[in-house]
């Protein structure tokens, strides 16, 4: 059986090694019994979403995720119906933006995909940088990243993550992400699914629901689990710290 990975401008939106993403998973659906396809999609590149079970996205510079914005624009129904259909998009970093209402950039308006009602307000003056310590009603166990971006996210209605320590979609201390159907949005670096081996399992789970997938047994994470334990411990004696 077959798992479709379509990753979205890996050359364009490519800062902070966020194909770890894709290569965490790749490897984790091949240890438990999948033979997996992963293919691109490029500037210039037509969109096809046929038989794709995992759409990613991962981050860039803001004038890159503009011309991301622009390229899938002319494919905005076509998302829509893959996220209806229940699949899996995965967006990490700034890629989260360009599916919302609406980017103002200093002052220059930019319609987003409006696939999603939030909009964003970014800012040629300041960043907005640390690390994470966030909780999920998703998983039991806390979710560890880093933010590094230049834009504040209003109009969520349904975030992904509640924010223990860092930073959250208004730059306080507050909520984080968005979560509709199974779209994970977060603004998190890290890469994710390689620092939280707990959420990669809940990505893996969805997969095999869908696939109707019973696998012969789950991959071996425990070296994964242990650097994640370790960089749990250190982020909450640093938050103890301050």
């Amino acid at each position: 059986m077959t798992v479709k990975i379509l990753h979205l401008f890996p050359t364009l939106m490519n800062l902070y090694g966020e194909r770890g993403n894709i290569l965490v998973l790749q490897k984790r659906l091949r240890e438990s019994g999948f033979e997996v396809e992963v293919v691109t999609h490029e500037l210039g590149d037509e969109l096809s979403l046929d038989g794709v079970d995992v759409v990613y996205m991962g981050c860039g510079t803001e004038s890159a995720s503009i011309k991301a914005l622009e390229a899938l624009t002319p494919y905005k129904q076509a998302i829509e119906a893959y996220i209806e259909q229940d699949k899996i998009l995965l967006l990490t970093g700034n890629a989260m933006e360009i599916f919302g209402k609406e980017i103002t950039a200093d002052t220059e308006h930019i319609d987003g995909l409006d696939i999603f009602t939030y909009s964003t307000l970014r800012t040629s003056k300041k960043r907005y940088l640390g690390d994470a310590i966030f909780t999920s009603g998703d998983t039991d166990s806390k979710i560890i990243g880093f933010t590094n971006k230049c834009s504040t996210i209003s109009g969520v209605i349904a975030p992904l993550f509640n924010v223990e320590m860092g930073l959250g979609n208004d730059n306080k201390q507050s909520t984080e992400g968005f979560t509709h159907k199974n779209v994970f949005a977060t603004s998190l670096i890290g890469p994710l699914l390689v620092r939280n081996p707990h959420f990669l399992q809940l990505i893996l789970q969805k997969i095999f629901r869908a696939k109707d997938f019973e696998p012969q047994g789950l991959p071996d994470m425990a070296d994964q689990m242990k650097a994640y334990s370790i960089a749990l411990k250190e982020l909450e004696a640093s938050r103890a710290d301050r």
